[in-house]
Order: structure tokens, then C-alpha cells, then sequence
């Protein structure tokens, strides 16, 4: 009996020793990168003892990740190609993470980690709405008398009075200022506002007009001013801080509509001819005045109306000089008061500018649909389409999208902050308000980098060299390079901006003099070049 137990335990091990496998290894086995940056890795499967059955593959890590992990093959056939990982890291995701491979069949498994440290990209980051504000609201983005980013909203209910809060985001968070106008203001979830003179908020409801001084409240509507109608669709001011708002029945294929503005004595009141306006029921949603008080009006298929006083002439494509189509969707003045416009359709044109004589075309940066505009103080044209966010600098564009920046998607509106930061309003996603993206291409002014401080900083190592800390502020260190280096550190353009050897294994860098942005540190050894980045924001 005890010599068949060692023979069946001879053959177990015989088989077993011969089983069919599999193994898996992933390089490289570590990467960093910033915030905005896609890593890849290399997957490759080595058969054993002659597998040759599907594997099933998988990645992931157990630590919270909000971004994107893709497997070029799920399920690869022998002969096994060569795999590829991709790992692309969302704004909130910085810091250290590991990453599992598994592969299985059956009850043979194989797996590989591998680690990604991701930085804070200092170009990008996300600001969260205020907690109050409900996820099916669309924000209209504006500017208070300080310049900070602000937008309001409605609140309804049963219980008490309606109230109209104003968001602010001052000193790095929201400041919520709210008010009740007395009145109930029903579908305008997202109200339509500007500040005017003396800091006065102007905001629409479809009762009339409304103004509230810091103190109280003023309705003008048809039954107490020159009102033709109640529904307010916009509001903005003239260059005299006074208010101009556009007006309609609320008709929905053809509405009668007016624009209705105040001199500071007396209100006026004009009433916009259908054989100029268009079909459109949002022919007086966006509005634009110029450096002479101009009044400038997309008009749906009709081009733009100008209004002057009390004359409303039209601007169209049969005009000398003419537009490039009747199709405006949107109108901007810029800072020195010129006109510019945007079309839903144009044969290779998308923007026109007019400088007083002709009007000159600017082509469309993609294919996809353009939803908001606006002109920046260097006359930079920036727009938000289903593609992502795209520059136009007077020569070409630049696009930034999913692919090459932390956008996850669409953008809808976008403004530019008084420290000429760009606030971006992404397409509504899932269930919750989504928030705010903040792009400055030459460094972010005034707002925190994401995600928050109290995220624990990673500091970058590579064959014992140290450099930290990581964001700098001032001055950073480099360690561990024994035996003497030649350090470098270049802009994102591939400018070098600081150069200098050091004999020691230990450097401090002053960086008090670049501007914020995204740096990488060239560091020359005995054993070879590592280059890091390195983010400065002060």
C-alpha cells in the first residue's frame, strides 16, 4: 500500500509539473505623468507546457479612480498579440495607484501590477458648484462689479417665499448671496441677470423686470411701465450700466417680441418686426452692445438686426459688406466695443469680425457643433463645441479635447475670469452638477490646483534622485545625484530657462522667478539623463 501512495504521488507531481499555464508581465513597471496625459503600457502573455485556450484579461485598481483603464484585447487567442494598456487618469486621480492585470482561464490565473503616479497638471483644475444648486440647472455664467465668476439661481417653494441666489466665487470658494423677490418667478431655474450701475441687479422673470439694489425689490412689467409684454428672455447692460432686455408673448414658433431699455429717467420700448427677426423663438436670447450703444441681434436665417435708437436696420449676406450666411447664432462685442459673430452654418466659415469696414472670416476649428463663444482681451477667439475647447490665436487653432487635456467631454459655456482664467460649463453628465473646468494655458491665477491640498503630494524618485516638493511655489530640491550633475529645467515650449552643475548630490533650484506652468527637470549623471516635471505656481 505504501509503495502504490508514492507512485500516485510521483505521477500528481509528473502532471502538475507539466500542466498547462500561463503567465503575464506588464512594462514598463512604473510611470508618471501629468493631469491631462495618457499612460500606456506593454501586456504580454508567455503560454506554458502548450496552452493554447482563450485568456481573459482584465485591469483595474482597488483604490479610487475616475478615470479611463483600456485593454486593447479582453479575451486574445493564441498566437497571443501583443497587448497594450492605456490608462488615462481624470483631474481628481493624482497621486500614487496600482494597477492589477489578471488573466484567467478556468482555475489557472496569472496577474501583473504596475504603478502610476499622476501630477497636478498646473494648466487645469475643477471647482466644484455650491452644494445647493440642483444638477438640472444651466448655469449663465457672468461677471459681478468685482469681476469674480458668478451665477444665479431660483429656489421654489411651497412653504415660503421664492428666492433668487447669486453665487460668487471669492477668494478661492463660493459666496452665496440670496434675496426674495416677492414674487414667483416658476420656470426660471436659471435666471437671466447682469449687474448694472451702482452694482444693481437686473434679472428676468416672466412677470416683467427685476431689480433688487442690495436692499429691495422693483418689478417693471405691463401693468406699471411701457412693457408691451411680461416674459423677459435677456438682459444686458448698456455702456452706461443701464439695463436693455428683450421681451416676448411667449409664442413658440413665432413670438411677438420687443426690446425694452431704460436712459435712467424713462423706459423705452421697441417692437421687433417678424419680416426681421425670423422664425426663432430664441432670436433674443444672446444680445451684444457696442462702443456707441449699437444694439446687435442674431436674427434666426435673417442675419443681424443693429438697433440704434429707435431704427433697426438688417445685416445679412446680401449686404455690402456681407456676412458669410443669414445663419448668426451668436453675437460679442469685444473689449474696445467691435462686433463679432458666430454661425450654425457657414460653408467653410465659422466667426466673422467687423472692424468698422469689412467683415473679416475665420474658419471652423471642427466638424462638430459650436455652442459658446467668446473674445478674450488679446482678441483670441475661444469656443466650446461637442469636441471639447478650441483657441484661435489670429493664425491657427489649437484644440483641446478627451484626448489631449482632462476635458472629459462637450462644453457648453465658457468665460473669462478677471486673472484670465477660462471657466468651462461641461455637458450635463449623469446625475449630479458637474463642475466647473478652469483652463489658463499660461498657468492658472488665483485657484486652487486640483484636486484639493489636503491630497497627501507624491515625491517623484527615479534611481535614488529626489525632487521635491512637487508643486514649488519658490525653490525646489533635487538629491541623490552623487557624484555631480548637469541640471536643466525647460518650459513646456522647450525653452531652457534655468541651466547650471552642481559638484554635490544635493541642489537647491530657485524657481521664484518663472511663471506658473509646467516645467521638466533635465538631470545629466554618470549613469545617464532622467528627466521629471515639475509644477510652479505661486
Amino acid at each position: 500500500m505504501k509503495t502504490l501512495f508514492l507512485l500516485c504521488m510521483l505521477f500528481l507531481a509528473s502532471t502538475s509539473g507539466n500542466a498547462q499555464s500561463f503567465s503575464i508581465a506588464a512594462s514598463p513597471s512604473s510611470q508618471i505623468l501629468t493631469v491631462g496625459e495618457t499612460a500606456t503600457f506593454s501586456v504580454s502573455i508567455t503560454p506554458l507546457n502548450g496552452f493554447d485556450a482563450t485568456i481573459f484579461l482584465s485591469a483595474g485598481t482597488s483604490q479610487q479612480f475616475m478615470g479611463s483603464v483600456t485593454l486593447s484585447a479582453n479575451a486574445p487567442n493564441p498566437p497571443y498579440p501583443a497587448i497594450t494598456l492605456q490608462i488615462r487618469p481624470a483631474i481628481q486621480d493624482t497621486g500614487l495607484k496600482t494597477f492589477t492585470i489578471t488573466a484567467k482561464n478556468g482555475f489557472v490565473q496569472s496577474t501583473a501590477s504596475i504603478t502610476l503616479t499622476t501630477q497636478k497638471n498646473a494648466q487645469w483644475t475643477t471647482v466644484k458648484a455650491p452644494t445647493e444648486v440642483r444638477w438640472y440647472a444651466k448655469p449663465e455664467l457672468r461677471k459681478d462689479p468685482e469681476g469674480n465668476i458668478c451665477f444665479a439661481s431660483y429656489s421654489y417653494s411651497h412653504s415660503k417665499s421664492d428666492s433668487i441666489s447669486v453665487h460668487h466665487y471669492i477668494n478661492q470658494q463660493w459666496e452665496t448671496k440670496s434675496f426674495s423677490p416677492t414674487l414667483s418667478l416658476y420656470e426660471f431655474e436659471n435666471v437671466k441677470f447682469s449687474y448694472g450701475k451702482n452694482g444693481v441687479l437686473w434679472f428676468g422673470t416672466q412677470n416683467g423686470l427685476g431689480k433688487y439694489d442690495g436692499n429691495f425689490t422693483s418689478i417693471y412689467n405691463t401693468s406699471n411701465s411701457v412693457f408691451p409684454f411680461n416674459y423677459v428672455r435677456s438682459v444686458e447692460n448698456d455702456k452706461n450700466g443701464l439695463p436693455v432686455c428683450f421681451v416676448s408673448d411667449r409664442e413658440q414658433d413665432t413670438p411677438n417680441l420687443a426690446m425694452v431699455s431704460f436712459d435712467g429717467t424713462t423706459w423705452k420700448s421697441i417692437t421687433a418686426p417678424k419680416s426681421k427677426t425670423g422664425h426663432s423663438a430664441d432670436w433674443s436670447s444672446s444680445f451684444c452692445i457696442d462702443s456707441s450703444n449699437r444694439i446687435w441681434i442674431p436674427a434666426s436665417g435673417k442675419g443681424i438686426v443693429r438697433i440704434k435708437d429707435s431704427f433697426l436696420d438688417s445685416i445679412t449676406s446680401q449686404n455690402n459688406p456681407p456676412l458669410a450666411s443669414n445663419y448668426v447664432s451668436q453675437v460679442l462685442c469685444d473689449k474696445d466695443g467691435e462686433m463679432w459673430c458666430m454661425y450654425s452654418s457657414a460653408p467653410n466659415v465659422s466667426f466673422s469680425h467687423f472692424n468698422g469696414i469689412v467683415w473679416q472670416h475665420v474658419s471652423s476649428p471642427t466638424t462638430a457643433s459650436l455652442n459658446n463663444f467668446l473674445i478674450d482681451d488679446k482678441k483670441n477667439i475661444w469656443v466650446g463645441s461637442e469636441e471639447g475647447l478650441h483657441r484661435y490665436d489670429g493664425v491657427a487653432w489649437t484644440t483641446y479635447s478627451k484626448t489631449n487635456s482632462p476635458l472629459p467631454g462637450g462644453v457648453k459655456k465658457i468665460i473669462q475670469d478677471k486673472d484670465k482664467n477660462i471657466w468651462i460649463y461641461i455637458n450635463q453628465i449623469g446625475g449630479s452638477f458637474p463642475p466647473f473646468y478652469v483652463f489658463n494655458p499660461t498657468g492658472l491665477v488665483g485657484i486652487p490646483i486640483a484636486p484639493p491640498s489636503d491630497v497627501e503630494e507624491q515625491t517623484i524618485q527615479a534611481n535614488g534622485i529626489q525632487i521635491y516638493p512637487n508643486p514649488t511655489s519658490s525653490s525646489f530640491m533635487i538629491s541623490g545625484a552623487e557624484g555631480g550633475s548637469a541640471i536643466r529645467v525647460i518650459n513646456s515650449l522647450g525653452v531652457e530657462v534655468i541651466s547650471r552643475n552642481e559638484t554635490s548630490g544635493k541642489a537647491q533650484i530657485d524657481a521664484s522667478s518663472l511663471s506658473n506652468g509646467l516645467y521638466f527637470v533635465n538631470i545629466r549623471t554618470v549613469t545617464g539623463d532622467i528627466v521629471k516635471p515639475i509644477i510652479v505656481i505661486h
